[in-house]
């Protein structure tokens, strides 16, 4: 599978064979083929998600009240007044500095403004690409090129197409954020953690790794960009908006709303085993709603201390700390669902350009596109809300190999070959 030659051992990237470059790529490009096809083909009849993004930004546009895009009623008939049939989005999981995303395309009619974000969704795409070449020190001709390619055009970036969701652009945020990271780059840091805290509320969980590492700079890079961004979010859209969006998302918490969802999400999954739900969970093990809650935090607490308890014995493996953090980050998130793995891509190729691939077993190997498939591909599974008990175990697939992959990143460091890169 792999070139035993001299300067191929002496390569952080021992080349694969002519033929298994030759495969990757073929790969690679039908996947992105793919993506793109049905992608676009769902965008040109569904405008699905991206509702919410452009109508919220449409409503700053023409001067009306932003706070109202938390009033779900009035949001679905303004949603109705812009010619979209598709009115059920509701914004109140949204911040208010997403009402800025879709500014540039309010202009346009919806499919229209829907077709050149997906393109410039394409193109972030591959700036992600780009940006991940050099912290992962690919070489050229190795075949790692087309691995990485091969990882970011999957069900996640179908998804986000077919949405118009958002989360290829947060996947570049996220590099940069890993790059500054990595290189100790404090106001790289700073901007990226800040960008994701008030566009999605995501990333969090990198604050408590850097109060660990005592990076008192890039602590306090964030927040000062955090603080900026949200005096201009308050300048533009008052702060009535902000009190309007707590009030729904604490009504929501309380509510428990993201509980009994199905998605491949940490609280769903308790969600779907103790919260009963007339409609979405009609067949939990038991209601014990607090239950659902004490387990997805202590379940959170467990992982976060583990996590940077591993740190001391990773010293020089930052990217292994790093993509442990960004896998539960996501696996956290309330409502994380399929677009939302977008954001697993680095730490899944991490996991992949760090194997042996010159000793490991055949066996191995289709365990690992088992877990690979199983984090970005295509695995139906059976609603959670069809199951009854303890058979809902069984409609979380995503995010039992997401978990995985998070214990891999911590405890298989002997099997991995990759080192900390400092040119980023």
């Amino acid at each position: 599978m792999i070139e035993h030659t001299p300067a191929a051992q002496e390569d952080r990237y021992p080349p694969f064979s002519p033929w298994i470059r030759r495969v990757l790529w073929i790969f690679a490009i039908t996947a992105l083929a793919v993506s793109c096809f049905l992608g676009f083909r769902y965008s040109a009849i569904h405008l699905s998600d991206f509702t919410g993004y452009y109508s919220a930004a449409k409503i700053l546009a023409t001067h009306d009240s932003p706070a109202n895009i938390y009033d779900d009623d009035w949001f679905k008939h303004k949603v109705r007044s812009f010619d979209i049939a598709e009115s059920t989005f509701v914004m109140y999981v949204n911040p208010p500095p997403v009402s800025f995303i879709m500014l540039p395309l309010t202009p346009l009619r919806p499919f229209h403004a829907k077709l050149v974000w997906n393109i410039l969704t394409l193109s972030l795409l591959f700036l992600a690409f780009f940006l991940m070449r050099k912290p992962f020190g690919l070489v050229g001709h190795s075949g790692y090129e087309a691995l990485l390619l091969a990882t970011l055009c999957t069900v996640p970036l179908m998804r986000n197409l077919q949405r118009g969701q958002i989360y290829v652009m947060l996947l570049v945020i996220a590099v940069f954020l890993w790059r500054g990271y990595i290189g100790k780059q404090t106001w790289v840091v700073g901007v990226s953690l800040a960008s994701l805290l008030l566009m999605k509320y995501f990333g969090w969980l990198f604050i408590p790794l850097l109060l660990t590492e005592r990076r008192w700079k890039e602590l306090g890079a964030t927040l000062l960009c955090a603080i900026l961004g949200f005096a201009l979010s308050v300048a533009v859209l008052g702060l009535t908006t902000y009190e309007r969006h707590i009030e729904e998302l604490s009504t929501a918490i309380r509510n428990m709303d993201t509980a009994f969802t199905g998605l491949p999400c940490v609280p769903a999954f308790f969600g779907s085993l103790f919260v009963y739900h007339p409609r979405w969970n009609p067949y939990p093990v038991a209601h014990i709603p607090w239950l659902a809650t004490f387990l997805s935090t202590a379940s959170l607490g467990f992982c976060l201390i583990l996590t940077l308890r591993r740190r001391r014995a990773l010293k020089k493996r930052e990217h292994s700390i790093f993509f442990s953090v960004l896998v539960l980050s996501v696996i956290f998130t309330p409502l994380a669902a399929d677009h939302h793995y977008m954001l697993l891509v680095p730490p899944v190729f991490f996991m992949l350009s760090g194997i042996n691939w010159i000793e490991i077993h055949v066996a191995r190997v289709l365990a690992i596109c088992v877990l690979v498939y199983a984090i970005l591909g295509w695995l139906p599974a059976r609603p959670a809300s069809l199951e009854n008990g303890w058979m809902k175990l069984l409609s979380f697939p995503h995010l039992y190999a997401a978990v995985f992959l998070w214990y891999l990143l911590l405890f298989t460091e002997n099997r991995f070959l990759m080192k900390t890169n400092d040119a980023v």
